[in-house]
């Protein structure tokens, strides 16, 4: 029954077209009812419009040469697409326009109810009005009750108001009273401050002016030496020695430990011997690495005695601290052409240099001697032996202790021609004398020279020659 019924035709692009149907429809082979009669179809849109033509776009840069040329042509403006007609789908089409949507109706207009209303004031009758009279007597009465308690409220608050500044007012001032206190108070103490602080300031600088007017040391003595004494400077008054610790091989000994008894160890019983072999068979092997244990501990015997026997001399040798320390100082009668003054005041002198040097800080045994000759000339040594890890700082610190007193220049180092002696020589003068003041120091000795009458140069040379003289080490006549 789907190929019976009516089909529309096609209609071409922007073409329309009006469809008459047959108002009936007979279909023999069904057995539906007849069709009904339809109305004729309006036109209606195809959905498609005729498009015009278009040719093949041109380059822009062909456009651009033909306006610049003035080339004839299809205008150029033709293949912009701004300048495209929009197609319009409605063309050629028959559109309906209904002008009775469009017409004014004309409706009849009905005459409204007037607005204005006469008698609007609503009368109050006299006996309300008497009564509301009375009212606004009582509302009166009752608003001057309320502006009286009001009036008494504030009252109230005003005296409160004056209470609490009267009270803070004298907070206030309790508050200035006291910090008036505590600032006099402040004032008084920076006032006993500083009156402490100049107080101690004046003892200070008396202590200075005392220090000032004491009598220095006199420069060594010239020649000739004065009556009863030795030319040495005198030694200032000091008190007796406190306890001190000195370096010595013999204290490094370490305090005998008391007797520990040890854990007694329990006997082991001794294992039983194994029984002898049967006689019948072989007798066990010989042990061979007796002979061969002997030669080894023989060899490694030898080669240690060899190790003692010139290792050690070799490393005496090389080694600087192994030659200079321990040494002990021997001072000789007579050195150069100078000879050692051994007189009590010159005894006198020595010990107490020497004691003043240990004073100081060195550690070891002291010594000092005074050498002259009949020329005037005067060499007065002291010193200490000891071990010194640093030697070359040694004698910079002395050097500096002696600079205070000599004003000492032009110091210089000078080469010994040995590793690790150190010995520096400077220029000073104390009380309008000439001094050369010479230090060496080594691993064992540090020892401070004092020369007068003789250059910078000849007092070093003769310096190294006398340390050679003074110090002798335990080993020196065996190697």
């Amino acid at each position: 029954m789907a190929d019976n019924k009516p089909v529309e035709p096609t209609l071409a692009a922007g073409m329309t077209e009006e469809v008459t149907l047959p108002e009936k429809v007979d279909i023999p082979d069904s057995g539906d009812p007849a069709t009904l009669s339809m109305p004729p179809v309006q036109p209606r849109w195809s959905g498609a419009a005729a498009v015009p033509d278009s040719g093949p776009r041109r380059s822009v840069w062909s456009r651009l040469r033909d306006r610049v040329s003035g080339a004839g042509g299809r205008d150029a403006g033709d293949d912009e697409w701004p300048t495209t007609p929009a197609v319009d789908p409605w063309a050629d089409q028959p559109t309906q326009v209904w002008d009775e949507a469009y017409s004014s109706v004309g409706v009849p207009m009905e005459e409204m109810p007037p607005t204005r209303l006469d008698g609007t004031k609503v009368e109050v009758p006299a006996a309300a009005a008497a009564g509301d009279g009375r009212a606004d007597r009582a509302d009166r009465a009752d608003r001057a009750d309320r502006v009286a308690a009001l009036n008494a409220r504030l009252d109230a608050a005003s005296a409160a108001a004056d209470v609490v500044e009267k009270k803070a007012a004298e907070a206030a001032k309790a508050a200035a009273a006291a910090t008036a206190a505590k600032a006099e108070s402040a004032r008084a103490t920076i006032a006993k401050l500083l009156a402490e602080k100049a107080e101690a300031r004046a003892k200070a600088e008396a202590a200075a002016k005392a220090e000032a007017a004491r009598p220095k040391f006199p420069a060594p003595g010239t020649y000739p030496p004065p009556a009863g004494g030795s030319g040495l400077p005198p030694l200032a008054p000091r008190a007796a020695p406190a306890p001190r610790k000195t370096f010595s091989l013999r204290k490094l000994r370490p305090a005998p430990r008391p007797a520990q008894t040890r854990p007694q160890v329990p006997i082991q019983p001794r294992r039983p011997a194994p029984p002898p072999p049967a006689p019948w068979l072989a007798k066990p092997p010989k042990r061979r690495g007796f002979i061969r244990r002997t030669l080894r501990r023989m060899t490694m015997l030898a080669v240690f005695s060899l190790v003692l026997c010139c290792a050690l001399p070799l490393a005496y040798w090389q080694i600087p601290a192994a030659r200079q320390f321990p040494v002990s100082a021997v001072l000789p009668a007579t050195f150069s052409d100078l000879s050692l003054r051994d007189t009590s005041s010159a005894r006198q002198a020595v010990e107490r240099l020497a004691e003043q040097l240990q004073d100081a800080g060195s550690s070891g045994d002291a010594f000092a001697g005074v050498y002259a000759d009949g020329n005037g000339k005067r060499v007065t040594l002291f010193g200490a032996t000891g071990f010194r890890l640093t030697p070359g700082s040694d004698v910079s610190a002395q050097l500096d202790r002696l600079s205070g007193e000599l004003k000492l220049t032009d110091v210089s180092d000078y080469d010994t021609g040995e590793f690790g002696v150190h010995q520096q020589c400077g220029v000073g003068r104390l009380d309008g004398t000439s001094v050369v003041a010479c230090v060496w120091a080594d691993h064992g000795s540090l020892a401070t020279v004092l020369l007068t009458r003789r250059d910078l140069d000849e007092s070093a040379a003769l310096v190294s020659q006398l340390r050679d003289e003074v110090l002798q080490a335990p080993l020196q006549g065996l190697v």
